[in-house]
C-alpha cells in the first residue's frame, strides 16, 4: 500500500471519531448545564472546550463560553479544525482521495453524511435543536464504523483505519482525563479540612503548595 493512501486512510478514521467526541461533548454538556448546584445551574462548557484543545481560538473569536456560541463553534464553525463540520468535510475529501481503497457501503456512508451535512447548514440555526444535531453525528458516524467492520477487507487498509479511530480515541480521553484532573483536584483540596476533622481517624492531607495528598496526617 502507498504511504499516502494509508496517510488517507488514517485520517478518515480520525476525522470521523474527532466528529462524534465534538457530538458527545456537546451532548454532555447541554445536560451539565441543566443541574443544579448552589451556585445555580452547572456550567462544564470552559472545560469542553479545554478537553477539546480549542479554548483560546474561541475566546478569540466569540469571548464568553456561553452555550450558543460554543454550539455553533463545536458544530459548524469552519475555522474551527475540529468542528462537525470540518471533520466530516474532511474526512468526505480524504475518502474521495483513496475512493477505489474502500467499499461501495463505507463510500455511501461517508458520502451521505457530507450530503445531509451540507443540508443541515442551509436549515435557520434557530430550527436546528441541539439534540437532533448531535444524534445525527452519532448515528451517521456509527453507520460508517458498521460498514467498515461489515465491508472492508481485514488487510493494510482495515488496519490504518482502526489505527486512526483508536489513536484518537486514546487523545480525547487524555485530555479529557487532563482537564478533569485538575478539576477534580481543586474541589478535593477544598474539602480537605472538613475530611480532616473526622473525629479518632487517620487521613491524608494536601500540601499545602502542590494541593497533593502527601501521607498520613493525625487528627485531634
Amino acid at each position: 500500500m502507498l504511504s499516502r493512501t494509508a496517510d488517507n486512510l488514517f485520517w478518515i478514521a480520525r476525522y470521523m471519531e474527532r466528529a462524534e467526541t465534538a457530538a458527545r461533548l456537546l451532548a454532555v454538556g447541554a445536560r451539565n448545564s441543566l443541574i443544579p448546584s448552589s451556585q445555580g445551574h452547572r456550567s462544564e462548557w470552559d472545560s469542553l472546550l479545554r478537553a477539546i484543545g480549542t479554548s483560546e481560538a474561541f475566546a478569540q473569536k466569540y469571548g464568553d463560553p456561553v452555550q450558543r456560541n460554543i454550539e455553533s463553534h463545536l458544530f459548524f464553525d469552519r475555522d474551527n479544525p475540529s468542528s462537525v463540520v470540518s471533520c466530516i468535510t474532511a474526512a468526505r475529501e480524504n475518502a474521495r482521495i483513496v475512493r477505489t481503497a474502500l467499499t461501495t457501503q463505507v463510500w455511501d456512508a461517508i458520502n451521505t453524511a457530507f450530503q445531509e451535512l451540507r443540508q443541515l447548514e442551509r436549515e435557520p440555526r434557530s430550527e436546528l435543536d441541539l439534540s437532533r444535531l448531535t444524534e445525527w453525528t452519532m448515528r451517521l458516524t456509527a453507520m460508517m464504523r458498521g460498514a467498515i467492520e461489515a465491508t472492508q477487507l481485514r488487510k493494510d487498509g482495515y488496519n490504518f483505519l482502526n489505527a486512526g479511530y483508536y489513536l484518537e480515541r486514546a487523545d480525547s480521553t487524555a485530555r479529557l482525563l487532563d482537564v478533569k484532573y485538575y478539576v477534580l483536584l481543586r474541589r478535593l483540596s477544598s474539602s480537605a479540612p472538613a475530611l480532616i476533622t473526622i473525629s479518632g481517624r487517620h487521613c491524608c492531607a494536601p500540601c499545602p503548595r502542590t494541593g497533593h495528598f502527601t501521607g498520613p496526617m493525625a487528627v485531634m
